[in-house]
């Protein structure tokens, strides 16, 4: 559903969402405004875009969506994509909302394809607070990609903890479903790569005063935001780092185990190779071997007992278990 808010010259804001109202808007001179697509239809996208004369390939990835974060200039306007990061707790599963902003001399559009409820915290600044727009849109659309980059914050700290949890847990006893969860959490941080790398240029870009769109004022709040990208990149890097690393702890303690599993398995067999020898030797049937012997019998059941007992203390003492 479309939404507009409008900022007078005389410093009123009003806030339009009837189609009709809010074409009356736009034409009204000396005003500047931000208009709010929220999963709108494709004729409403195709509308506006005639509306405002924006190059048909933008309308295409507002229409079409899964788009890299981009940033592409105009001139009169300038078209930026971002993913707007969501982490699921339960299912530990990460989903990014896109969102797409033209942003003009006097304007500001966002086309989401999905909700997002920070931006609607923002608006609604927006509409009680006019020291916000004396700033100029583009420093709403400062707070809009803020609001974006912090949040990728929350997330990368919940799989830091994540990473740690394993790590403890496979030294103590590694089990399936750690390495399940390892494979997992490599996956993320590539998807959040690909992400965050684009995301940093955009805003690297706009910090460069490249654009007559971004002003001398503001430009230092795209700095910032280009800093904590640049933060969040490195988080992943690191983390991406530590999951390789658990990966190697998982894989090294799981052959350290079965090593001694493999130990434990020979001894055994160790032990009862004599056994097997002196049981399978007497038991031949030579008339020649005096087995009638009580004596003979006393000493191959006490060679039985003792060979065992003598070879574990033996092992135990070369401290092989």
């Amino acid at each position: 559903m479309p939404s507009l808010l409008i900022k007078y010259r005389d410093g009123r804001i009003e806030e339009r969402t009837s189609h009709e109202a809010i074409e009356e808007g736009l034409k009204l001179p000396d005003t500047v405004f931000w208009l709010n697509l929220e999963a709108p239809e494709v004729s409403e996208i195709e509308e506006f875009g005639r509306v405002f004369g924006f190059h048909p390939l933008t309308i295409e990835d507002c229409i079409k969506l899964n788009q890299r974060p981009k940033l592409e200039d105009f001139e009169t306007y300038l078209f930026v994509v971002l993913h707007f990061c969501v982490f699921h707790r339960p299912t530990g599963e990460i989903d990014t909302k896109e969102l797409h902003i033209f942003l003009g001399p006097n304007y500001l559009i966002t086309v989401q394809g999905e909700p997002i409820e920070p931006l609607k915290e923002i608006y609604e600044r927006c509409k009680k607070d006019p020291a916000i727009w004396e700033r100029g849109c583009d420093f709403i659309f400062y707070l809009v990609g803020d609001t974006i980059a912090d949040s990728y914050f929350p997330l990368l700290d919940s799989i830091g903890e994540d990473v740690d949890r394993i790590e403890d847990a496979i030294l103590l006893s590694p089990k399936k479903e750690d390495l399940d969860r390892v494979f997992t959490l490599k996956q993320d941080m590539v998807f959040l790569r690909k992400i965050v790398s684009p995301m940093r240029e955009v805003f690297n870009n706009l910090s460069r005063k490249n654009s007559t769109l971004i002003s001398e004022r503001n430009i230092l709040y795209f700095r910032d935001i280009h800093g904590l990208l640049l933060m969040a990149y490195e988080m992943i890097d690191s983390y991406r780092d530590m999951v390789g690393n658990v990966l190697e702890v998982y894989l090294s303690t799981i052959s350290n185990r079965m090593s001694e599993i493999m130990k434990r398995l020979t001894i055994i067999a160790t032990i009862f190779m004599p056994l097997s020898f002196t049981t399978g030797f007497f038991g031949m049937n030579f008339t020649s071997i005096p087995f009638g012997s009580l004596w003979l019998l006393i000493g191959v059941l006490t060679l039985t007992a003792v060979l065992p007992v003598s070879m574990l203390l033996w092992f135990y003492r070369q401290k092989w278990f």
